[in-house]
């Protein structure tokens, strides 16, 4: 709405209407890309399907190329199975289903359990983990800050530079606990950094490596959220940093 010629409170009113339009525009956009994302991300492993399906059709007597082929066949739907569940997961936090349970728990084990389910990974692309540990109780829902910290350890381990570090680092005060998550990311740039938690967002390239399907940082946010945290990213000198502020008295649970 153009806003010049106008009286002073109809201009506010234009400017107001305006603001809310173009924050409109973006939720469009942002859902489209989402969308188109999904779409592709579900496209490519319905090909291998079907590719997979058709070699196994015309070459039904290779017993070694079967085995593969049920391999691939195999890989293929836990992929999409994590898609799914993925999405059924978020649905459930934005629409109030999930519940949060309020007993103490030590953040510093539930990191330590989430980077021994990494290790393997880590190791496979020289990547050093350096994790003091630290205990930090707090009020909250045990499993879903597993699922929180699990999926930011292993988002650094699979985007981190090989061959570098991840640091690991808890920090309390002011009846909070703040939990650091540091990785080298030279690739990454400041204008990525808005699309983290956006689902199934990728960089150029990154749809190459199928075991990642896109969804870690959109659940650890929305997670974040419903646990009444914070989860801030930025760049630091081409370091990558996650950080996790949350109350050690978990809020009630609030419903749309």
């Amino acid at each position: 709405m153009p806003e010049d010629g106008l009286h002073r409170e109809v201009q506010t009113l234009a400017s107001t209407l305006n603001d809310l339009l173009e924050r409109l525009d973006a939720s469009f956009e942002r859902e489209r890309r989402i969308t188109a994302n999904l779409a592709h991300e579900l496209r490519t492993p319905i090909a291998e399907l079907r590719s997979a399906s058709d070699v196994a059709e015309r070459w039904n007597q290779d017993v070694e190329l079967e085995e593969n082929l049920r391999q691939v066949a195999a890989e293929t739907s836990r992929r999409m199975h994590r898609i799914v569940n993925g999405l059924l997961h978020m649905a459930r936090i934005e629409s109030g289903e999930v519940q949060v349970e309020r007993i103490p728990v030590d953040l510093g084990a539930i990191v330590d359990e989430s980077w021994q389910e990494q290790l393997h990974q880590a190791e496979t692309r020289q990547i050093e983990i350096e994790c003091a540990a630290e205990q930090a109780i707090l009020e909250s829902d045990p499993a879903l800050l597993r699922i929180v910290i699990s999926n930011l350890i292993n988002n650094a381990v699979f985007h981190a530079d090989a061959g570098t570090k991840i640091e690991s680092r808890l920090f309390e005060g002011e009846g909070r606990v703040r939990w650091r998550l540091a990785n080298e990311a030279r690739d990454l740039s400041e204008a990525d950094l808005e699309h983290l938690s956006e689902p199934f967002w990728c960089r150029d390239g990154s749809r190459a490596r199928s075991e990642h399907v896109g969804l870690g940082l959109a659940l650890a946010e929305r997670t974040t959220t419903l646990l009444g945290g914070q989860l801030y990213y930025r760049l630091e000198d081409g370091i990558f940093v996650a950080e996790l502020s949350i109350g050690k008295q978990c809020p009630p649970t609030s419903r749309r």
